[in-house]
């Protein structure tokens, strides 16, 4: 990871809304995956793959197809107890992800945390959290790359709906955890685009709730994510066993 040269985030101006709220502020931005030259994969690409997160994470495990992952979730889980909760199985028991990492080893590392925290503590606490959290997960996985998912947004007819649970707060969120990714061993992958409508929601057609997809349309989630592989090279575990993807 020291030899490659870091790539920070880029983003993309926006026009701020007026915002009063003590839990996000409009950062008048938004954070853009990181910009690499991906390759496009296959499903077999994730057999040392381990996903983390809250519902949106079950709903990838329950109808993304991709069975030969590793999936760590809960619903309802946040940032803040994403180490502690025991989320993870690991010989017919539950246990915390950090017992869970420390027994097995992965190259890739998904995480999309986020929808939980918007109406509980602010977005530079979430990102302090954030930062922790990958600390641990590094001292855990020294030669995995991680992938900072951007929380999803929800629909915009949710999001208009509610001062709390709203895009600009996701988009907040999303901002925070973007400035956390290097581009060498930590990379930053934003979905919402894939799925968005004029203003940025996801799309109605979409969601059975305004908040999580429908089961048929986990595929395009796990279709951008296919086109975001990274190539062997970036692995310190396959290239120094010489072994292939």
């Amino acid at each position: 990871f020291a030899e490659r040269t870091p790539i920070p985030t880029q983003y993309e101006e926006t026009k701020k809304k007026k915002e009063n709220s003590p839990y996000y502020d409009d950062p008048g931005r938004i954070a853009l995956t990181t910009d690499y030259p991906y390759i496009t994969v296959d499903s077999s690409y994730y057999d040392d793959a381990v996903f983390i997160g809250d519902s949106r994470i079950e709903g990838l495990h329950d109808y993304s197809g991709l069975d030969n992952a590793t999936f760590y979730y809960k619903e309802g889980l946040t940032v803040y107890d994403m180490m502690s909760a025991k989320i993870a199985e690991v010989n017919g028991k539950k246990v915390n992800i950090k017992k869970a990492l420390a027994q097995q080893q992965f190259n890739k590392v998904y995480i999309m945390i986020g929808i939980n925290e918007l109406g509980y503590r602010t977005t530079p606490e979430y990102a302090l959290q954030y930062q922790k959290n990958l600390e641990e997960i590094r001292q855990l996985q020294p030669n995995a790359v991680i992938f900072i998912m951007g929380v999803m947004h929800v629909t915009t007819e949710y999001s208009n709906s509610s001062e709390i649970f709203n895009n600009v707060n996701i988009n907040d969120k999303n901002v925070a955890a973007a400035g956390l990714a290097n581009g060498v061993d930590i990379f930053y992958l934003d979905v919402n685009p894939v799925l968005a409508d004029k203003k940025g929601g996801v799309k109605k057609k979409y969601t059975w709730d305004g908040i999580h997809l429908k089961a048929e349309y986990y595929n395009l989630w796990v279709d951008f994510l296919n086109v975001h592989g990274l190539e062997q090279d970036c692995f310190p575990a396959y290239k120094e066993a010489g072994q292939n993807l």
